[in-house]
């Protein structure tokens, strides 16, 4: 990024200190100190957080050199934008650069309640096989991280394929319309943050509010198979595009789908034909997830040759679905993060690995009042996909005693507290032997990652 300080002013909607040097020129937008140290011409959104209040770093940041600040107005120093609220002005900085100076770029933005990150991944490796592409680093999908990651897009990028997420309501929204999508993506409906919205429908609704940013002539990709998105869809103007896996009416499907020898091999059926897509990634969860990228991309103008032999490169990223083998043993760690719809799918991975099938499960938070009944659900899905149980987490115990309530023998199940990493490792170890599968999937704060370290299969 290559943009003034009196530029950045007026785009974020704030008063420029009269001391500032409007012809500064920044170069990398952040909200951490010590990004802002390392980086060459940065603004630095002093946000007050929850852990930590950026406002006390100004100082060090400014006295470094060749720095600028967005602050409110306690912190109004020198080289600084004044406005009343950083993380808005953050969101209107971006939403002034995309306009100014991302107009020619494709823009693909993605929510949904599982998914988001992976079908990110995949989505920007189909538009990169045919253009310079830029993509959320991570997940920045936050009311900070997306002003961030627009402001990130270099202008000689083509394409940007952008995640969003929410906590709350009224999130999502003025995200997309930071961003202002061409192509908006929805890829689920789960029960995350499920408290924050009362129902499904109330997290529907927020999640369809991506619309709100599409430009004119953009498409919505949703999944259908989810009736709540297939049903939001009617009440949208803009044009609406579906993928099944379910061979469900839609504009791409997903058919004849097979597993060996860690690929997933399917068919797209799409207007364009039929073409076969060889995905080195198990469960039905990542055909949808790939599938939907194959949409994003044939809607962007890519061929479907180029998006087929994009997805046989994808690779999972940090610690989402890492499938390996160590020791004789076939690892599944997916312990980026969690929720009910995650969890099912990372066990009907599980069931479909050969020898004695270990889920290893933890907590999925952030679930609310809901999280008992949701636990003790899943007890029933791990029952026909695991031969033996192992919970860490008093969340997780409902796990347990679900699949005990579905007839999994209790000396089948062991139950261990949150901080009983060492102690499951240890009764792992005990009982593991070469040829079995193990699955691994917990909220991330969990840190589930521990168990597999201390066992000596990382």
């Amino acid at each position: 990024m290559l943009i003034t300080l009196s530029e950045a002013a007026r785009l974020s909607g704030g008063a420029l200190h009269p001391d500032s040097d409007g012809a500064l020129v920044l170069r990398y937008v952040c909200a951490d100190s010590r990004e802002a140290l390392q980086a060459d011409g940065p603004l630095f959104a002093a946000i007050k957080g929850e852990r930590t209040d950026g406002g006390l770093y100004v100082g060090s940041v400014l006295d470094a050199g060749g720095a600028a600040i967005v602050s409110d107005r306690a912190l109004f120093v020198r080289n600084t934008i004044l406005v009343d609220d950083v993380r808005g002005a953050l969101a209107r900085l971006a939403g002034g650069y995309r306009r100014e100076r991302l107009g020619n770029v494709k823009c693909v933005c993605i929510t949904g309640s599982v998914g988001k990150t992976t079908t990110k991944d995949m989505a920007a490796l189909v538009l990169s096989a045919h253009r310079p592409t830029y993509a959320t680093a991570g997940n920045m999908n936050s009311r900070i991280g997306l002003p961030l990651s627009v402001l990130r897009v270099p202008e000689e990028a083509r394409a940007c394929v952008l995640e969003i997420g929410m906590s709350e309501p009224g999130e999502i929204a003025p995200l997309s319309e930071a961003a202002a999508p061409d192509i908006a993506v929805v890829t689920n409906i789960g029960s995350s943050h499920i408290q924050a919205f009362g129902s499904r429908e109330g997290i529907c609704l927020e999640k369809m509010s991506i619309v709100n940013g599409l430009r004119p002539g953009g498409t919505l990709v949703l999944n259908g198979d989810e009736p709540l998105l297939t049903a939001a869809a009617a009440r949208v103007p803009q044009r609406c595009v579906f993928a099944s896996v379910e061979e469900r009416p839609a504009q791409y499907r997903a058919e004849s789908v097979t597993e060996s020898d860690g690929v997933t091999h399917f068919s797209v059926v799409f207007a364009g034909g039929r073409i076969e897509i060889a995905l080195p990634a198990l469960g039905l969860h990542n055909v949808r997830n790939a599938l939907t990228a194959f949409a994003v991309g044939i809607e962007a103008g890519v061929p479907a040759s180029v998006c087929a032999e994009a997805l046989s490169r994808f690779v999972p990223s940090g610690s989402r679905q890492n499938i390996y083998e160590k020791n004789g043993l076939h690892i599944i760690a997916d312990c980026y993060n969690a929720s009910p719809e995650s969890m099912t799918a990372a066990l009907s991975v599980l069931r479909g690995f050969p020898g004695r099938r270990i889920a290893v499960l933890g907590d999925m938070l952030e679930l609310g009042a809901y999280a008992g009944r949701l636990h003790r659900d899943m007890g029933a899905a791990v029952c026909g996909a695991a031969d033996l149980l192992f919970t860490i987490g008093s969340a997780a115990e409902q796990i347990a005693e679900g699949a005990a309530a579905r007839g999994m023998p209790r000396e089948r199940i062991r139950v261990f507290p949150a901080d009983g990493h060492e102690a499951a490792a240890q009764a792992l170890r005990e009982i593991v032997r070469p040829g079995d599968s193990l699955l691994f999937k917990a909220s991330n704060r969990m840190n589930l990652k521990k168990v597999i370290e201390r066992m000596g299969i990382s």
